[in-house]
């Protein structure tokens, strides 16, 4: 709403009839999207994994299924919103079981229902908190979740994951000690989305 506001205005500058105008269009914007995120989504937000980040996420989970003698590969996305990201990954890694974990009902549902109608054999999804799975089956995990979450992923994950196990975080660093292995950059179009970190489970 306030976007097409501030286009409009730019179009037609006798529309920003003043500041007031602007501010209510804004606290609306933000009022409706809070109001979604509480009511429909259990008050998690929907962030969207850019396609080139997207890409490259893809390319590392690859060559660690190769590497690890192309044997089944479980890769788990932790907070799988509406699906987009787990339909490209059950695509482009056919050999591999996709998981996607989603507290969400109607992300959930949404994502069963594109998963069906594209005929995705290797690929389900959970209707639950992440933090109730038990990723000991995992053989990758990937997420991109908020930066308040991610000291209690990482103890989580080093105390469920077995060793060698790949985990990669879009943007946020992952916490209780986790140590990076590598930083990956990405051009992309979110100013706020440029990188993403892996890690393997030690001993």
């Amino acid at each position: 709403v306030a976007a097409g506001y501030f286009l409009m205005a730019a179009l037609r500058p006798g529309l920003m009839t003043n500041m007031n105008d602007v501010l209510f269009w804004a606290l609306a914007y933000v009022l409706a999207l809070n109001a979604y995120i509480i009511f429909f989504n259990k008050g998690v937000p929907n962030i969207r994994t850019e396609p080139a980040t997207q890409r490259k996420i893809i390319d590392i989970l690859k060559s660690d299924w190769e590497k690890k003698g192309r044997k089944p590969y479980t890769i788990v996305d932790f907070g799988s919103g509406n699906g987009q990201f787990t339909r490209e990954m059950a695509r482009r890694l056919p050999e591999a079981d996709i998981v996607g974990i989603e507290i969400a009902r109607k992300s959930y549902l949404w994502s069963k229902a594109l998963k069906e109608w594209f005929g995705l054999k290797n690929l389900s999804y959970k209707n639950i908190d992440f933090f109730a799975y038990d990723a000991r089956e995992a053989d990758a995990v990937v997420f991109y979740l908020e930066q308040s979450l991610m000291e209690n992923i990482g103890r989580k994950l080093h105390a469920e994951l077995r060793e060698g196990a790949l985990v990669i975080s879009n943007r946020f660093q992952l916490g209780d000690g986790w140590k990076i292995m590598q930083t990956v950059e990405c051009l992309t179009a979110y100013p706020w989305e440029k990188e993403f970190h892996v890690y393997y489970q030690e001993k």
